[in-house]
C-alpha cells in the first residue's frame, strides 16, 4: 500500500472522528483533502470512500443539498465498480439524509425506501454493525411520522446490536448507544413521561465517552434541564442548562447557545425573575437575528 493511500485512509478516519466530535467544518475540510489525493491517484474506490465521509459531514451539518450531490457522485462510482457494499452504504446515507431533511412527507417515504434497501443487504450479508445504524435512522423515520411504538421498537433493536459483546468493535459504539438512549428519552419527553425521559437521558450521558459528540452532550443537558423544570426541580434545571450552555460555547455552536439562553430565560420566567428572563430571551433573539438560526429538531446524530 502506498503512502498516499495510507494518508487518504488516515484522513477519512480523522474526518469521521471530527464529525463525531461535532467539528463538522473541520471534518468537511479533511474529507475534501482526502478526495483531492484520491483523484490525483486515480483511485476511484478510495475516492468514493472519501466522498461518503464528506457526505456524512454534510448531512450532520444539515447541508442536505451538497450531501445529495456528493452521494449521487458516490453512488455512480460504486455502481461502476460493482461494489454492492458501497451501494448499500450510500443507500444508508440517503436514508439518513431524507430522514433528517423531512421537508415533506415524500422525504420520509424516500428515507424509508432507502433504509429498507440497505437493511435487506445488511441482513443477507450479516453486516450487523451497519444494521444498527440503519435501524437507528429508521426509528427517526417513524418518529417523523409520530409513530411512537415503531420509533421505540427500532431504537431498541439498534441498542440491542450495539450492546451485544460480539459487536463491541462497532466504530463509535458508545456514541451510538448514547444517541439511542437519548432519542428514546426524547420519545418519552414528548409523551410527558418526564421521569422515564430523565432516566434515559442520564443513561445517554453515562454512555457518552469523554471524547463523544459535544453537541449531543449539550443537547442532553438541555433536555434534562427542561424535564427537571417540568417536575418543579429548578435547582437541577439551572445546573443542567449551565452545563449545556458552556458546552455550546466551547464548540461555538449557535444552535446550542441560543437554546441555552432560551431555557435560562424560561427558568427565570417560571420563577418570576422577569428582568433576568427578559435578558436571556433577548440574548437568544440576538443570536437568532445575527446568524439566522432557527429552532433545530433535537434528534441525536450517531456521531
Amino acid at each position: 500500500m502506498s503512502n498516499s493511500i495510507k494518508k487518504t485512509e488516515m484522513l477519512i478516519e480523522i474526518s469521521e472522528a471530527q464529525n463525531n466530535l461535532g467539528l463538522y467544518k473541520e471534518g468537511i475540510n479533511t474529507a475534501k483533502e482526502a478526495i483531492e489525493i484520491c483523484i490525483k491517484l486515480s483511485d476511484k474506490e478510495a475516492e468514493a470512500n472519501a466522498k461518503l465521509a464528506l457526505s456524512n459531514c454534510y448531512v450532520t451539518n444539515k447541508n442536505f443539498d451538497k450531501a445529495e450531490q456528493v452521494l449521487e457522485e458516490t453512488m455512480l462510482i460504486y455502481k461502476n465498480l460493482n461494489l454492492e457494499g458501497g451501494v448499500a452504504d450510500v443507500n444508508s446515507k440517503y436514508g439518513e439524509l431524507f430522514a433528517w431533511k423531512r421537508s415533506s412527507d415524500e422525504d420520509n417515504i424516500k428515507a424509508k425506501e432507502y433504509l429498507l434497501e440497505a437493511i435487506s443487504y445488511r441482513l443477507e450479508n450479516n453486516e450487523y454493525s451497519s444494521l444498527a445504524t440503519d435501524y437507528f435512522e429508521l426509528a427517526i423515520v417513524y418518529s417523523n411520522s409520530n409513530n411512537a411504538a415503531k420509533t421505540l421498537e427500532y431504537y431498541y433493536k439498534a441498542i440491542e446490536i450495539i450492546r451485544d459483546p460480539r459487536y463491541s468493535t462497532i466504530t463509535g459504539g458508545s456514541n451510538r448507544l448514547a444517541a439511542g438512549y437519548a432519542n428514546i428519552g426524547l420519545v418519552y419527553k414528548n409523551a410527558y413521561e418526564n421521569n422515564l425521559a430523565i432516566e434515559y437521558y442520564i443513561k445517554a450521558l453515562n454512555s457518552l465517552p469523554k471524547n463523544g459528540n459535544v453537541s449531543n452532550r449539550s443537547i442532553m443537558n438541555y433536555q434534562l434541564s427542561v424535564l427537571h423544570m417540568r417536575n418543579g426541580n429548578f435547582s437541577n434545571g439551572y445546573n443542567y442548562i449551565y452545563k449545556s450552555l458552556k458546552l455550546g460555547k466551547d464548540i461555538k455552536n449557535d444552535y446550542r447557545i441560543k437554546d441555552g439562553y432560551e431555557q435560562l430565560g424560561q427558568l427565570h420566567f417560571e420563577k418570576d425573575n422577569l428582568d433576568s428572563a427578559y435578558y436571556y430571551f433577548n440574548k437568544a433573539l440576538e443570536i437568532s437575528e445575527k446568524t439566522k438560526v432557527e429552532r433545530e429538531s433535537i434528534h441525536y446524530s450517531l456521531g
